[in-house]
C-alpha cells in the first residue's frame, strides 16, 4: 500500500476485521519521505468501543528503506471484538513539489501469553511517577506478581531501554519530550502502560 497526498487532504486507509483474540504488537513494514506527520494507529474494539490502541508516527523524515516496526498495543482489557487499522499519508507539499508519501507492507499482529491474569495485573502493577523526568519505578502490588522485564519503546516502535530491574533510569538517555510506551513482562502475562516523559 503506498499512500500519497493529493494536494488537498490528507490520504488514509482503514480497515475493520472481527478478531476476539487480544493482540499486543502490530508489526508492520515501512518506507516513508515525510515532509508532516504520517501514521499508522490500531485500535481494539469491544462492542464498537475503543478499549486498547497503539500509535506510530513520523515525520519530518525519509526513509527509503523497507523498516521493520513493532507498534505496542496497550493491554487494559482482555475483552475485544474487533481491530481496527487506519493509516494516513502526507497533507503537505515538499522540497520540488514533492509529497509526503508512506508505503507499507507486511502488517501482521503479534501475541504473546495474554491470559485473564492481564486485567488482574493491570490493578495489581503501578507505574510512577507518570509523568515523569528522572525515573520510572514499577512495583508490585501483589506478593504472587514477579516482575521480568520492562521495556520501553518510543512512537516509532523502536526500543529505547530494557532491564529487569524495578527502577528505569532515563535521565542519562536524552529522549525528546512525549508519549512512550512501558511493556512490562510479569510471571503472570504482560501488559503495557503509556508514560508520558517531561523535560525539566
Amino acid at each position: 500500500m503506498l499512500l500519497m497526498q493529493n494536494w488537498a487532504h490528507s490520504s488514509w486507509a482503514q480497515t475493520i476485521f472481527p478478531n476476539t483474540n487480544h493482540p499486543t504488537s502490530l508489526l508492520a513494514h515501512v518506507q516513508y519521505n515525510a515532509y508532516d506527520a504520517v501514521s499508522i494507529r490500531i485500535e481494539l474494539l469491544n462492542n464498537g468501543v475503543v478499549v486498547d490502541t497503539g500509535y506510530w508516527s513520523i515525520s519530518d523524515s525519509t526513509n527509503n528503506d523497507w523498516t521493520e516496526i513493532t507498534i505496542p498495543i496497550s493491554q487494559t482489557t482482555s475483552d475485544v471484538t474487533e481491530t481496527r487499522i487506519l493509516i494516513k499519508g502526507g497533507g503537505v507539499p515538499g522540497p520540488a513539489d514533492e509529497t509526503s508519501a508512506l508505503a507499507v507492507d507486511q502488517l501482521s499482529l503479534g501475541y504473546t501469553l495474554v491470559s485473564v491474569h492481564d486485567e488482574l495485573t493491570q490493578k495489581e502493577w503501578s507505574v510512577y511517577p507518570n509523568p515523569t523526568s528522572g525515573e520510572i519505578n514499577i512495583q508490585s502490588n501483589s506478593p504472587n506478581l514477579k516482575l521480568h522485564s520492562a521495556a520501553l519503546y518510543n512512537l516509532d516502535g523502536q526500543k529505547i531501554l530494557e532491564s529487569a530491574q524495578s527502577i528505569l533510569d532515563i535521565k542519562s538517555l536524552d529522549i525528546p519530550q512525549g508519549v512512550y510506551y512501558l511493556r512490562i513482562t510479569t510471571n503472570k502475562g504482560n501488559l503495557t502502560r503509556k508514560v508520558v516523559v517531561e523535560i525539566p
